[in-house]
């Protein structure tokens, strides 16, 4: 039953003269646990009921749960019933692909995260001195230290950062670190601010390192993300830095949910 049912094409079920999704009928049935069932299975939520005549027509489960809920023909116990499968059923957020500008204020909310702001910047080349060549290993680094706009974060707010290795570069990773000059009382705490201060990574904030990798080869990209549910008296602006020791650009776009 299992197989039957999660095969993409048999997911649809005739009722009468038009056709439904499982979730559609778990709402005809007023069933819950079939609710439950539908989303285990990852089933497509954003299917509209299909056919001619009917007031559902074009209706996804969760509006037609909705509508039921709202009706108030139905008993008490019913309504709220289909309250709770509407919940279950309700489909997914759609990803980013517009400014919050653009999708804001619509009655209903739109169901779909929104853009906050973009950002890509280029790292530049700072040449070490001899200290800073003495223990890193490196005559350059490369850098990003100006604030990065769009990356403060309210709670609700994600961050999606992507970080790519120039295709240019011999790679991008961590600093080819020489500890030999340190004796046994320096060598813990001037290990960890060195690593800190010159190691492969990514900071926003107070976030710690968010660049979770030694090394990335030329011309190839990771992606991480970073939220906060701390309230911030100025959420809008977090400043980034960043260091590999190959060149590379590091995007961010911040997202949030559209109201």
């Amino acid at each position: 039953m299992n197989s039957l049912l999660t095969s993409p094409k048999l997911i649809n079920c005739q009722l009468n003269d038009e056709w439904v999704t499982v979730a559609h009928k778990a709402v005809v049935r007023r069933s819950i646990e079939a609710a439950k069932w539908v989303v285990s299975k990852g089933f497509d939520l954003t299917i509209l009921w299909y056919g001619f005549g009917s007031p559902n027509i074009g209706k996804t489960a969760y509006e037609y749960a909705k509508g039921l809920a709202a009706d108030g023909t139905f008993s008490q116990n019913s309504r709220e019933t289909w309250s709770q499968i509407a919940e279950i059923l309700k489909p997914p957020p759609a990803p980013a692909t517009k400014t919050c500008a653009e999708v804001d204020g619509q009655t209903p909310p739109a169901n779909e995260y929104c853009i906050v702001a973009e950002n890509v910047q280029s790292s530049r080349k700072r040449e070490l001195n001899r200290f800073e060549k003495l223990f890193t290993g490196l005559d350059d680094l490369y850098v990003i230290y100006s604030g990065l706009s769009g990356t403060g974060l309210h709670p609700g707010w994600t961050a999606e950062f992507t970080f790519t290795c120039s295709a240019q570069s011999q790679g991008c990773g961590d600093s080819n670190y020489n500890f030999e000059y340190l004796d046994e009382n320096q060598s813990k705490y001037l290990r960890d601010r060195i690593r800190e201060a010159y190691g492969f990574s990514v900071f926003c904030n107070d976030s710690g390192n968010l660049l979770d990798a030694k090394e990335v080869e030329a011309g190839e990209s990771v992606s991480f993300t970073h939220s906060s549910e701390t309230e911030r008296s100025s959420p809008w602006y977090q400043a980034c830095s960043a260091n590999s020791a190959g060149p590379f650009t590091l995007s961010i776009k911040t997202t949030r949910l559209a109201r």
